[in-house]
């Protein structure tokens, strides 16, 4: 078993792995995702531009990019390599599901209201 060090009141409850199980996404509190090297248990790292509770992260099928959203209404599309977002969608309600295609050409966001909003993944 393995511990990976960081402040206990900056880590959520939503974890996400890459598919080749490399990173691990972990929501934190203050609005951040932070990146994790799951092997080494490096700190890879912290992703910020949301305003409010993140509510999902899911990684593309090709693992090199990570989409997170939350209550702010926002969803986000992150480069794990750089760190730097990709694209920026915005859902007007909060978001609190994501779900990549198998072929990572959309990403389904489910939001309130029993609406789900898809977008183009460029």
């Amino acid at each position: 078993m393995a511990t990976l060090a960081g402040d206990p009141n900056e880590v959520g409850e939503l974890l996400a792995f890459s598919p080749d199980g490399q990173i691990l996404a972990v929501a934190q509190r203050h609005y951040t995702v932070r990146l994790w090297n799951a092997a080494s248990r490096q700190d890879i790292a912290v992703l910020e531009r949301h305003e409010a509770e993140i509510l999902a992260l899911a990684f593309h099928p090709g693992g090199r990019l990570l989409a997170s959203a939350g209550r702010d209404g926002k969803a986000f599309l992150w480069d794990t390599a750089s760190g730097s977002t990709t694209a920026d969608f915005t859902g007007g309600e909060p978001i609190g599901a994501l779900a990549f295609s198998p072929d990572g050409k959309t990403l389904a966001a489910g939001r309130d209201k029993g609406t789900v909003r898809l977008w183009n993944v460029p």
